[in-house]
């Protein structure tokens, strides 16, 4: 018997709203990477940066995490911190700010991609995982 390779995917958004949908949207979209890839999805979401950190495993393959966080904490000021613990994982960032100067530097301090939140991000947020999990160039 085959064995499936887990993927563990964790999302940090401090909008209640926000984090729902995401989560919905991503448990959706695994669950059909899962039947095509022979893959599981482990999906984890967090509110605040503490439950976050206090959490999360060194083995994530992938974070979704939102640009401005609860306590005035940006993805900034955490991203060194999410790679020291989680060295292999790839980290999505996603803001509502359309400022080209902060998405260069988010991703000049480790982050895989950039997402503006608008209403294709669902849509490009699913894409970036398949292609940052499941397509071996990257």
């Amino acid at each position: 018997m085959e064995t499936k390779s887990k993927k563990r995917i964790a999302i940090l958004d401090d909008s209640d709203y926000y984090n729902v949908i995401l989560s919905k949207q991503v448990e959706y979209f695994t669950n059909t990477l899962k039947l095509e890839n022979e893959t599981e999805f482990e999906i984890n979401s967090y509110l605040s940066t503490d439950a976050f950190f206090s959490e999360l495993k060194p083995d994530t393959d992938l974070i979704i995490l939102d640009f401005y966080l609860d306590n005035g904490i940006s993805a900034l000021s955490i991203l060194n911190r999410i790679k020291k613990r989680c060295k292999k994982a790839k980290i999505i960032v996603v803001s509502q700010l359309r400022n080209l100067n902060t998405s260069v530097k988010t991703l000049l301090n480790g982050a895989n991609k950039f997402i503006y939140k608008d209403k294709n991000a669902l849509p490009k947020i699913c894409y970036s995982i398949e292609e940052l999990l499941l397509k071996s160039n990257y």
